[in-house]
């Protein structure tokens, strides 16, 4: 600017000062200047917005107590971080303004020894932090949860591991059983066959009376079957060790109802009831 005559000066600081507030005004935070004796020196609307101040009310001079007066919110905010002799230990604080709303506040001393804060709302991202937070705990617990169940998913899956070992365990023991009891039998029985189908056969004389080979017949009959009981028996064990095959032939239907009669005949009659 031509500053050599009073008549250019006027105009050039005119425009100069308007510059500066729109400027000001154009800053989407709110904004305070004080000059070196702690007295308002300039401001913007985003400020007067936040803590509610007139703007009649608001004037350059202020003290920061005449503008937290006047202030119909957040009074203590400004004395606490606006006024300019607030301990500026900290050039960037976060404050409660009320109703939830709070403000990041960045202050600076200016070169004349004034003092410049700028505030910017930070209510949505202190929200979003919340939410976060509160999302972050409850992952932690979801995956705490999950630990836990993992830890006791593990200690079902040993305990059923040690089951099963002594199931199969019961399960090879039974077999074993079964297959030495099996063939324990079979040594007596042979021995009750063999000499029924030699009374049967009369190799050493006649039996005498016809009953009595009626009765050899039966114990030969049920000698047979309780051996092909055994077999069966054994026949599980192979079936458990995967070690059957399977031979299909044709069977004599009449055959096999009569020798089931016979075996049951005396304990139904015993009983009552008729065959």
């Amino acid at each position: 600017f031509d500053l050599s005559g009073a008549s250019a000066a006027a105009p050039a600081a005119a425009l100069a000062e308007l510059r500066l507030k729109d400027a000001i005004e154009a800053i989407p935070d709110a904004f305070v200047l004080w000059d070196a004796n702690g007295r308002l020196a300039a401001w913007n609307k985003r400020f007067a917005a936040i803590f509610r101040i007139e703007t009649k009310a608001l004037a350059l001079g202020m003290t920061a107590a005449d503008l937290a007066a006047a202030a119909r919110a957040g009074a203590e905010t400004i004395s606490a971080h606006f006024a300019p002799d607030a301990a500026i230990d900290e050039q960037s604080v976060e404050a409660d303004v009320g109703g939830d709303r709070w403000l990041r506040i960045v202050r600076r001393r200016t070169a004349e020894g004034g003092l410049v804060c700028v505030a910017s709302n930070v209510t949505e991202a202190r929200r979003q932090a919340r939410a976060q937070k509160k999302k972050e705990r409850e992952l932690e617990a979801t995956v705490s949860d999950l630990e836990a169940s993992r830890r006791d998913l593990s200690e079902t899956m040993r305990n059923y591991e040690i089951e099963k070992r002594r199931a199969e365990e019961a399960s090879r023991s039974k077999s074993e059983f079964l297959a030495n009891m099996s063939h324990e039998l079979r040594t007596p029985l042979n021995a009750i066959n063999g000499f029924s189908e030699i009374m049967q056969s009369e190799l050493y004389g006649p039996l005498g009376d016809g009953k009595y080979r009626e009765y050899v017949g039966d114990i030969l009959s049920s000698g047979q079957h309780l051996l092909e009981l055994i077999d069966d028996i054994l026949d599980m064990s192979r079936i458990e060790a995967g070690k059957l095959t399977l031979e299909p032939r044709r069977v004599e239907l009449e055959r096999i109802l009569e020798e089931c009669v016979r075996l049951v005949a005396k304990r139904a009659a015993d009983a009552g009831v008729r065959m």
